[in-house]
């Protein structure tokens, strides 16, 4: 059998036999068109806070998380050292080399390029994420060798967390802030630990609350994280202007972060991956062209494969524009059995 989701169209010049083994036919298309994360072009363009405009501690910050280039890049997946290993909602991030921190009075502003963008593909809304320091409380007891006994569990409770208050605003130019509403804006930091095996550009549902995790283990949780990173969502839709109007943003490029009182310790920034629209597909077996109507923001490669396992691109990428694009095998000598397959990548610079 083919494998799920594989379109099976033969050349009408040479049938397959219905009672022969199988056999790839002269022509077939595999649609393949949500490879959000496990396409190599996804990673092409950065994803994450690129610079540092300004930072400022805060009124007494005495901490040692004071060095602004650690929020740029992804969140932490492994913390090194002799204490350290993989990064997960039980055992977060902890390092000056990882986190940083803002007190009252303190602030962050941040560059993105390519800038966030509101589009109505991103998961559960969310434009962007913001990912902290903080992780679940374990309740099992531990054994003279700081072991804990039986399986690591959590009650859902929070550590790493104070009360805080503050603001998040965003910017066109850098000059212009406009306040995302703060009614909407969950607890800055204190939501979903990092998940360092997860994508860091898929949200965490938020309608889990964190009590919802409690009596699961660390495998229980990551489940519920549905392959997600963790972090805090943040939703352009929520931008408002002094009376509370809202003021509709296609894009951000900075984002500053304002703490008035308490304390938030802070790993990175990221953009959300917006989900692949399902697509129109459209093939020619005649002329090995396949029709797609592609979306903005995204660019479509056709591949092809005699096996199914390795996938040769066929062509550069094409940007999709909302009207029909044509990707053709224009290869000559073209052995019988070839498969193709469409594999659409976010462009987060378009």
């Amino acid at each position: 059998m083919l494998p799920p989701g594989t379109a099976e169209v033969p050349d009408n010049r040479d049938p397959v036999k219905s009672n022969s083994p199988i056999q790839l036919p002269k022509f077939a298309v595999l649609a393949l068109l949500a490879l959000l994360a496990l396409s190599g072009g996804v990673r092409a363009h950065a994803q994450f806070a690129t610079r540092v405009l300004h930072y400022h501690p805060g009124t007494n910050n005495t901490t040692v998380y004071t060095n602004p280039p650690v929020i740029l890049g992804e969140p932490s997946r492994v913390t090194p050292g002799e204490w350290g290993g993989p990064v997960t909602p039980f055992y977060p991030a902890y390092l000056p080399s990882q986190l940083l921190s803002i007190t009252g009075g303190g602030s962050l502003t941040l560059e993105f390029d390519p800038p966030i963008r509101n589009l109505p593909g991103n998961r559960f809304g969310f434009d962007f994420l913001i990912f902290g320091g903080t992780g679940f409380m374990v309740t099992n007891d531990l054994d003279a060798d700081w072991n804990y006994i039986g399986i690591p569990t959590t009650d859902g409770s929070l550590f790493g967390v104070e009360p805080l208050t503050g603001r998040v605003q965003v910017s066109t130019n850098g000059v212009d802030f406009i306040t995302l509403d703060p009614k909407r804006i969950p607890g800055l930091g204190d939501v979903f630990p990092t998940e360092g095996t997860g994508d860091f550009h898929r949200p965490v549902d938020h309608a889990f609350n964190p009590t919802r995790f409690a009596g699961m283990t660390l495998e229980q949780v990551q489940k519920a994280y549905d392959s997600a990173g963790g972090g805090v969502g943040f939703d352009l839709d929520w931008a408002q202007d002094a009376s509370g109007n809202p003021i509709p943003l296609a894009s951000v490029s900075v984002v500053r972060l304002e703490i008035d009182s308490g304390e938030v310790e802070l790993d990175a920034f990221t953009l959300v991956a917006t989900e692949a629209p399902a697509p129109e597909i459209r093939l020619d077996p005649q002329t090995r062209e396949v029709e797609v109507t592609g979306q903005p923001h995204w660019t479509y490669t056709l591949e092809a494969s005699a096996n199914l396992v390795t996938w040769t691109p066929i062509g550069e990428a094409v940007p999709g524009t909302g009207t029909p694009l044509r990707l053709a095998d224009a290869r000559t000598g073209i052995l019988a059995g070839q498969f193709y397959r469409v594999v659409a990548t976010p462009d987060f610079r378009r």
